[in-house]
């Protein structure tokens, strides 16, 4: 079940917004490593390698998240843990998005 423009797709937006602005952060070197910008930003490396990860979503799902397009059990938590799961095996799923043609969009 999709929703449409929920308050879930809207911290899903900014959720994908913060994960632009932290990659554009750490590709801009203006921190001299990831424990400076840790300690600005007072966050664990663990979320900013989470957000780094999702700043790389593909752009159509990411243009789905933003149109709210996704199921209402994608929250932005869950969301973080799926992009854990790309570490290990390249691609994940993202439950309930499907593409156009019926093909499930995945997690590059």
């Amino acid at each position: 079940m999709l929703s449409p423009q929920s308050s879930g797709s809207k911290g899903l937006a900014g959720l994908i917004a913060g994960a632009f602005r932290i990659r554009s952060q750490l590709l801009s070197g203006s921190d001299d490593s990831i424990e400076a910008m840790t300690e600005r930003l007072g966050m664990d490396k663990g979320r900013i390698a989470s957000l780094f990860r999702l700043s790389y979503l593909a752009p159509d799902i990411v243009r789905a998240l933003l149109e709210g397009r996704q199921p209402i059990e994608l929250t932005p938590t869950r969301l973080r843990r799926l992009s854990r799961t790309c570490r290990t095996t390249g691609t994940a799923p993202v439950p309930g998005l499907q593409r156009p043609r019926g093909h499930t969009l995945h997690i590059p």
